[in-house]
Formats: C-alpha cells, structure tokens, sequence
C-alpha cells in the first residue's frame, strides 16, 4: 500500500535535498578546499537537471544553459558569497547538445549534456577535455585539464601579448596545476592552453 500523497512529496523532496547535499560534498572533496566555487550539474532519470553553484568570491557569476547555436535557455545571476541550487525540467529542450556554463570574474567552468529522443544524459568529462580555470583570493591561478588524448599541452601566461610564464610538453592525463602570481603586477591577463591543435583561453584581472 502507498503512503499517502503528502507523505510521498515529503519523502521526494528528503530525497532531492538528500542528492543535492551529497554533490555538494563530493564537489568539496573533488576540489580540495572549500574555499573555491563550484558548478553542480546532474540529471535525474525523468529529464530534470539539478543545478547548483557555489560563489565563494566577491563577485556576481552568471550561470546559462545554451545550445550550440548559443541560444539561450536558462540564465541566472548569483551574487557573490552566495549558493544557488535550482531543479531544470529538460523535457521542453528540443533535440541537441547543450552546455552549462558559469561564468565570471576569474572563474569559469561548464558541463555538457545530450537530449536523444527525448532522453537528456550528461556527457562525460573525460570525452569533453574542457579546462576548468580559477583564479583565487590570493593570487594562484588553478588549471585543471582532463588530458583525454595525453597531447603535448603548453600552457602559457600572457599580458598585452607578452608572455610572462610558460610550461611546455606537459603529457599527464590529469593535469592540475597552481601557479603563484603574486610577483606580477597588476593588470589585464590571459591564461591559454594548447592542446592537440585547440587553444584554450580564459583572462583574468589581478588587482
């Protein structure tokens, strides 16, 4: 017998609160520190997207779902020192590959996720090889790559087109580096990483 209707919605939402807490705690683990912010993205069976992001800077981050034409579906600020966690219904998405990404000052990172036939499924990480970037509090710039085809990376950092560091002939798997930038001075910077012909690039500000 089935308990009762009321009874059934407070079990289903223990249990989302339950999925959204344990994210947030592998999300912590993952990263190793709490002291950096976060996307959350995972998809339940009935094509409803949790998302989540956590802000532990000072600045507003803005989080959007897009297709590959870079139509936008979702959008939302987040102020600084803030959390957000919001459940997505994914069933009026047409069929196509999509992309959730939050962005900011001195932080990026994003998911990608599928919609065949109806059925919307993330696409691993490990076939995606997207950097993640963040620059922290105290002047470190954190660069994690999935080397999924283990190229030669170069990472490189530069200002006004000069480059101020580099490391070449980077060949780990699971790349995760933290550079100091306390001795540069202020300015307008660009991080990139070449990776098997592809460039990727993220600016960031130091103050």
């Amino acid at each position: 017998m089935l308990p009762p209707k009321a009874d059934r919605i407070k079990l289903m939402i223990k249990k989302i609160l339950f999925t959204l807490y344990t994210t947030l705690l592998l999300c912590r683990i993952a990263f190793a520190s709490p002291t950096e912010s976060c996307l959350l993205f995972s998809i339940s069976s009935k094509n409803v997207g949790r998302l989540g992001v956590i802000n532990v800077t000072n600045h507003t981050l803005t989080v959007e779902i897009k297709n590959k034409n870079a139509e936008v579906f979702f959008t939302k600020n987040i102020a600084g020192n803030k959390n957000f966690f919001q459940m997505i219904d994914l069933n009026a998405l047409p069929d196509g590959e999509y992309k959730v990404m939050v962005s900011g000052i001195n932080f990026s990172s994003e998911r990608k996720f599928i919609i065949e036939n109806r059925a919307a499924k993330l696409i691993p990480k490990e076939t995606e090889s997207i950097p993640v970037f963040n620059f922290l509090e105290n002047k470190t710039l954190l660069v994690r790559y999935y080397n999924v085809k283990q190229n030669s990376v170069n990472i490189f950092i530069e200002n006004d087109s000069d480059v101020v560091f580099e490391e070449r002939n980077i060949t780990d798997l699971n790349i995760v580096k933290k550079y100091s930038l306390t001795k540069l001075p202020k300015g307008r910077y660009v991080v990139k990483i070449y990776s098997g012909g592809i460039i990727y690039d993220y600016q960031f500000v130091i103050n």
